[in-house]
């Protein structure tokens, strides 16, 4: 199936659009992106994986932060830095996600994100990154 793309969005467009999507989609600098997965798996393999990303901002964090946390299906939002062994979580709560995020630090940290049932420990998001 061939979908078009909305080329450039607001954040407000964005959500409007994206409800009731089967996809998932994620906007960035107003650029709609379609993503992929979610599953246990996909979560596994990106932390693997994470050497590939570009490093948070802080306010850039905070700007993608309050856009997915909009979302109602989202259950948690987790951003790992690239630079240093941190991250930051979101997981949503009885009523909503709380106003900031539960930060993670050093080597021996483990996050867990409970809705999803998964530990993720820093030594195996940073292995073979070159981090102290």
């Amino acid at each position: 199936m061939n979908i078009q793309l909305p080329v450039q969005m607001d954040q407000e467009a964005f959500l409007a659009w994206v409800q009731g999507r089967e996809e998932r989609y994620e906007l960035d600098r107003g650029r709609v992106i379609l993503t992929t997965g979610g599953s246990r798996g996909h979560w596994q393999i990106t932390a693997n994986l994470l050497k590939a990303l570009v490093p948070p901002r802080r306010r850039r964090r905070r700007e993608k932060a309050a856009e997915y946390l909009r979302l109602p299906s989202l259950l948690a939002y987790l951003v790992v830095a690239q630079d240093e062994m941190k991250a930051w979580v979101w997981i949503r709560g009885a009523k909503d996600f709380p106003p900031s995020a539960e930060v993670f630090e050093g080597r021996d940290a483990v996050v867990r994100i409970e809705p999803l049932k998964i530990d993720l420990p820093f030594a195996a998001i940073y292995d073979r990154v070159g981090l102290q």
